[in-house]
């Protein structure tokens, strides 16, 4: 017969063995399970709470986890995990559980880890009014999981009363301890032992359920009111768990727990084991506590495996080394080998070739010679033996043709019958060639009085010279002309490198003497290291002395010589101009200049025209293309005013990796700064008139700062009479700010504390606040990060390597010791002085 006994019977029994004196009152244990928990309506109307005791018997903090099982369900992920530290000696409650410690409303169970031993009871209870005396509940003690039910094990729930006459329904619950899958097989019995019905159930990792006894196949809505609930654990099952049974009285709505009894196998016997010893191949064993046996190193000899008995399962890859392997019954030189029905010592026939037949003889092919019959034979290529069909196409490099009886420069070439060396003559056009030695690639010497070279074209130029770094065409005279042109036209012509004139062009009427043109380089370039580059003369009246006309200028003036001006206008006469720019459609004076300009006196430039009314355009590297000084008190260096509507009084603009503007020194904007990008600063605050003393003093703060472009919202609340309060925020929200983060404290006097918590996370743009008590003023503050589309396209980077021009330099290199060359401001910009100024150089006049 089987011999069971109920949980307490058992527990008493344990803690008397374990504990001795101390007594607990409970089961102590690092991981227990409350079977049956909630918060929420129940049958008839009752509203079910659940109130849980969680006690530390031990000398040391226990650090604990409590997590909710939802019902219905597998909870690997647990719903809800809250933690708390449980000091030694000390008991503590929580009323409401399921909703105080995770704000949930259902069923389930719970489960309690800890870092020592700890003792958990609970009371489920129906409280449909306002008198906590007026309750109606019953009392789950927390079971360790080493109470559960094992794979193959039964266990038993008794008291189930569902009768006809409606006083009672009876419900049972399976809770899974393990974090595995079980299948439980469920069979209702009378108090005949006769079955009534039955029914299997699986459940998940944590996976917990309740259910009417009715659910039960073959049962009904009523059952016998003296049954009894059989369980047994399908062996297959890789988890555990515990069972209960609640019987409710209809009317009052009063419960009754029913714990599962804990199975005894049958065949266990009366003795007790005194030793566990090892025997012959394994080791381990002892005389108290857990044993454990396992099998010794070198313990499995011969005579202890049958035949047969080892099957490949049980060997693990790898672990039959050759020492492992017995030579018993061999002889030098077999091998194990299969002979179709097992595995034995032979001798090793292997034979290759894949066959018995000798080589009787080894014969010469196509392009070979050699072989034989008989005794080691020897192939080898026959002389001319190589065709031209065994030659690969391309196979035949330039290392492999020979260069015997060639000259130098001669080339192999096809006479009409065979291909021989001989001389390179003639050129195929068009020709192409390249060298890279120092001496002219191509040259013609005449000996007799005539051309060098001929170039002659029907549309073209006659003879093309091009240079990338020197002179395109280059030519020389002894005595003559280095270069001359001529064309058909009567009396036109051009002489380059006379003994008159560096360029002699004549142009007769109305045509040009000197014409030069180029797409994207110089048309005409003139240069003279002592005199006038270019010398232009009119003896007519209104004519230009030198007239230029361009797409972009119509003279370019360059100097390089220190002091000296791009373009000097000079006029002696009384009235008459230094320069005069006069435009029909563009500017009337533009100046372009690669070193610094000055502009000595007042200029006054009226213009009506669209654009700019004074363009200053610098290609250089460094110095500015117009600059503004004033050395007065309270002066201006450069004024910027527009008094159009909608216009702008100072405009800067850099396309690419520029900046707009450089301001060195403070800046004071008296009116409102509107920035469509980012703000990179050292620091930054507000400046207003000291509220205290307005007339004297000035007010500063510095701003709050983030990595994560975070916003901030804060306010306070006040709680109803329940503790609750909702927080409304901007219906724009969410839709601005992410990954929110709460701060609550709660406003009170008095001696009476509360606490308070975010029992609601912010939807629909909105969270929900509860305190302990009623009516508690609540500060809040909540925070987010940005996700608006700007900021998505626009994170701030937290560190930030500096670009190639800024390595080495500081921002501020005096806090580090640094003189104003190591500063980024001089790296960018080497012709500002340490005091802010433009560095120029003043051109002779």
């Amino acid at each position: 017969m089987r011999q069971t006994r109920t949980a307490t019977i058992l527990a008493v029994f344990v803690l008397a063995v374990l504990v001795g004196s101390t007594g607990w009152a409970g089961f102590a244990g690092t991981d227990v399970f409350v079977a049956s928990v909630g918060h929420g309506r129940g049958a008839g109307g009752s509203q079910w709470r659940t109130t849980v005791w969680i006690s530390n018997p031990g000398s040391s903090p226990a650090d604990c986890q409590v997590q909710f099982l939802p019902r219905g369900e597998s909870n690997p992920a647990p719903a809800g995990t809250y933690s708390i530290t449980v000091q030694q000696g000390d008991t503590l409650r929580f009323d409401d559980a399921v909703w105080t410690l995770f704000g949930l409303e259902g069923y389930g169970a719970l489960r309690v880890t800890s870092s020592t031993d700890v003792i958990v009871n609970s009371r489920i209870y129906n409280q449909e009014g306002s008198d906590p005396s007026a309750t109606q509940g019953q009392f789950f003690c927390a079971l360790p999981t080493s109470f559960s039910l094992k794979p193959g094990r039964y266990t038993d729930v008794l008291g189930v009363n569902q009768a006809e006459d409606g006083a009672f329904r009876y419900n049972f619950g399976i809770v899974e301890t393990s974090g595995h899958e079980v299948t439980l097989e469920v069979t209702l019995v009378d108090g005949n032992s006769s079955g009534l019905g039955a029914k299997v159930y699986s459940l998940g990792p944590y996976g917990v359920m309740q259910v009417n006894v009715s659910d039960l196949e073959g049962v009904g809505s009523t059952t016998s009111e003296n049954a009894k609930l059989h369980f047994y654990l399908r062996p297959e099952s890789t988890g555990q768990a515990i069972v209960f049974g609640s019987g409710i009285a209809n009317a009052s709505q009063d419960p009754s727990t029913f714990e599962m009894t804990v199975d005894v196998p049958s065949g266990a016997g009366d003795g007790d084991i005194t030793a566990v010893n090892a025997g012959d191949g394994l080791e381990g064993g002892g005389t108290s506590g857990d044993v454990t046996l396992s099998i010794a190193d070198g313990g499995i000899t011969g005579p202890k495996i049958s035949e047969n008995a080892v099957k490949t399962a049980k060997i693990k890859d790898g672990a039959v080394t050759t020492s492992k392997i017995s030579g018993a019954g061999a002889s030098s030189g077999q091998v194990l080998k299969y002979n179709g029905s097992s595995v034995t010592w032979a001798d090793d026939e292997t034979t290759s070739g894949g066959g018995s037949d000798e080589i009787t003889a080894v014969n010469a092919g196509v392009g070979l010679t050699g072989g034989g019959s008989s005794g080691d034979v020897t192939l080898s290529v026959a002389n001319d033996g190589i065709v031209s069909s065994m030659i690969a196409d391309g196979a035949v490099t330039n290392s492999k043709i020979s260069g015997a009886g060639a000259s130098s420069d001669q080339v192999l070439k096809f006479n009409g019958s065979s291909v021989s060396w001989a001389a390179d003559e003639g050129m195929t056009l068009p020709y192409s060639g390249t060298t890279s030695s120092g001496n002219p690639a191509f040259k013609v010497t005449h000996t007799n009085g005539g051309m060098g070279i001929w170039g002659e074209s029907n549309s073209n130029a006659g003879v093309y010279g091009k240079s990338n770094v020197n002179t395109g065409v280059y030519g020389y005279s002894a005595s003559g002309v280095g270069v001359s042109g001529n064309n058909s036209s009567s009396g036109n012509y051009a002489n380059l490198g006379t003994p008159d004139y560096g360029v002699r062009g004549v142009g007769a009427g109305d045509h040009t003497g000197v014409h030069g043109e180029s797409t994207s380089g110089y048309g005409g370039r003139f240069i003279s290291s002592s005199a006038h580059g270019v010398y232009g003369s009119t003896s007519g009246t209104g004519d230009a002395g030198v007239l230029g006309t361009g797409g972009t200028y119509g003279v370019l003036g360059q100097a390089s010589g220190s002091g000296h001006a791009g373009i000097a206008g000079q006029n002696e006469s009384s009235g008459g101009y230094g320069v005069w720019g006069i435009s029909t459609g563009g500017s009337g004076l533009a100046g372009k200049f690669s070193g610094n300009v000055d502009v000595a006196g007042w200029l006054t430039v009226m213009s009506s025209a669209s654009h700019a009314v004074i363009d200053g355009v610098q290609t250089g590297t460094t110095y500015a293309g117009v600059v503004g000084e004033s050395s007065v008190t309270n002066g201006l260096g450069v004024s910027g005013y527009c008094n159009g509507s909608g216009g702008t009084g100072l405009y800067g603009y850099a396309p690419s990796s520029g900046l707009a503007a450089w301001l060195n020194g403070d800046v004071h904007i008296n009116g409102d700064l509107s920035v469509g990008g980012s703000i990179s600063k050292g620091g930054g605050s507000f400046k207003i008139d000291h509220p205290l003393d307005p007339e004297h003093k000035y007010l500063y703060h510095s701003f709050v700062e983030s990595p994560d472009m975070m916003d901030i919202y804060n306010g306070n609340v006040m709680t109803d009479d329940r503790g609750y309060a909702t927080v409304v925020l901007p219906k724009w929200f969410q839709a601005l700010n992410r990954d929110f983060r709460y701060q609550l404290t709660v406003i009170q006097g008095g001696d009476q504390w509360a606490l308070a918590r975010v029992v609601q996370k912010i939807e629909n743009n909105s969270f929900v606040i509860q305190t302990s008590a009623p009516s508690i003023e609540v500060s809040w503050q909540v925070t987010g990060i940005r996700h608006d589309a700007w900021a998505e396209a626009h994170r701030i980077p937290v560190e930030q390597t500096k670009p190639e021009v800024e390595q080495g330099h500081y921002l501020h290199p005096e806090l580090y010791g640094q003189s104003f060359e190591e500063s980024v401001e001089h790296a960018r910009h080497p012709e500002i002085t340490e005091d802010g100024r433009l560095m120029k150089d003043q051109p002779e006049h």
